[in-house]
């Protein structure tokens, strides 16, 4: 074959292989530009589905609102839980200093009561023993205190007996104890013995109300005996009410008297309770390793309350100032916490995006935003309804 031939052939194969380099550059240009759009397609999808876009009308109906990252101050705080109870002053356990049967209940559980007003009666003949010995100790010690004036008058003028003068004294200040002691046995009874007569004597005592409240407990019924030591009936006064909290012993040291006590009923966290500490007890039980701290009710629905209801409380120890958010602005997805920021506001509607947001302490009903540099202090968020906008778009 001469040098012609070869040369030919050469180009011919030189140019089937051109053609398939063309071929294949062309192919790989077109899915290059293919490739570009479709990542171009998804960029933009991923760039909407970031958005939230809510109409006006949507965001007055839905009572949407904005706000902005905002300083405040939070409170270092020590937990503690405890119960609710009233002050040892306006609580009773009543019984009768007589024993007797129960002859009359006059109340009912949860009844209010006047102080002085009548409870339980108790019936006793024996009631009427003492009643007669104070009417005869009485008219007895009467009789006595007029010989011993008229003997006391006849010493004075030297006519009387010294001796006879000194018996009548004895006489009658034995009388007059006797008569001072059965005074007291009668007020314990519930008898006035001012009043007391041959004609108005009772073999019942009544226990009495000493304080105005309402009746908690009645411990007895009718026709039961019920004997000196027998609580009968308890009563309380809930105009005031007081906390008492067990505190671990290793937040002890940073109690103080009159600090501030955020407290809540577990069933009903909308009812927030401010308090104060009162007291703080001087010994730990050795068992639980806790004081316990008393803290008055300053400020709340204490209608709500009611003695032995169980409460958490948080005392204010120190401050720190925080940027925080409404806790409504945070909303918790799969463990990470996203809050909607505005991107702008059109003629219609409102444009959101989603962020991710790193949140700190909480206190009330604001929650510490950490990394909040990470935002212009002009950057708006969505701080009412985003629990609902960001589940909606899971």
């Amino acid at each position: 074959m001469n040098n012609i031939e070869h040369f030919g052939r050469f180009v011919s194969q030189a140019g089937k292989g051109l053609n398939l380099l063309l071929a294949i550059g062309i192919f790989c240009g077109l899915f290059a530009c293919s490739s570009g759009e479709e990542a171009a397609k998804n960029a933009v999808e991923e760039v909407d589905r970031s958005q939230i876009f809510i109409t006006k009308m949507q965001f007055a109906d839905s009572q949407m609102k904005l706000g902005n990252i905002f300083d405040t101050v939070f409170h270092q705080l020590i937990s503690a839980s405890g119960y609710v109870d009233v002050p040892e002053r306006n609580k009773a356990v009543l019984g009768s200093y007589f024993g007797g049967k129960v002859a009359t209940i006059y109340v009912v559980t949860g009844q209010e009561v006047q102080q002085g007003q009548s409870l339980i009666a108790i019936e006793n003949p024996d009631i009427l023993d003492i009643q007669q010995d104070f009417i005869e100790t009485r008219a007895q010690a009467k009789n006595l205190q007029a010989v011993y004036e008229r003997l006391k008058l006849l010493a004075t003028d030297n006519v009387g007996s010294q001796k006879e003068l000194q018996q009548a004294e004895s006489e009658f200040v034995m009388a007059t104890a006797r008569q001072q002691s059965l005074e007291e046995k009668l007020r314990l009874m519930q008898i006035d013995p001012v009043k007391l007569h041959a004609g108005s004597m009772s073999a019942q005592t009544i226990i009495r109300a000493p304080f105005s409240g309402s009746v908690a407990q009645i411990m007895t019924t009718t026709g039961q005996w019920l004997s000196e030591s027998d609580p009968a009936i308890e009563l309380i006064n809930t105009s005031r009410f007081i906390v008492r909290m067990n505190v671990f012993e290793k937040d002890l040291s940073y109690l103080k008297v009159d600090q501030t006590v955020h407290i809540m009923l577990p069933d009903r966290p909308d009812l927030p309770f401010i308090g104060q500490i009162s007291h703080i007890s001087k010994k730990v039980n050795l068992q639980q390793r806790t004081a316990v701290a008393m803290a008055t009710i300053a400020e709340g629905a204490t209608e709500a309350m009611l003695p032995g209801m169980f409460v958490n409380g948080n005392v204010e120890v120190s401050d720190l100032e925080v940027a925080c958010l409404p806790e409504d602005a945070v909303v918790d997805i799969d463990g990470r916490y996203f809050a909607l920021s505005l991107l702008r506001e059109e003629a219609e509607q409102f444009v959101f995006k989603k962020v991710e947001v790193f949140p700190g302490r909480s206190m009330g009903k604001m929650t510490e935003i950490t990394r909040a540099e990470a935002f212009s202090p002009e950057t708006q968020f969505l701080v009412a309804g985003v629990f609902q906008l960001l589940k909606a778009e899971e």
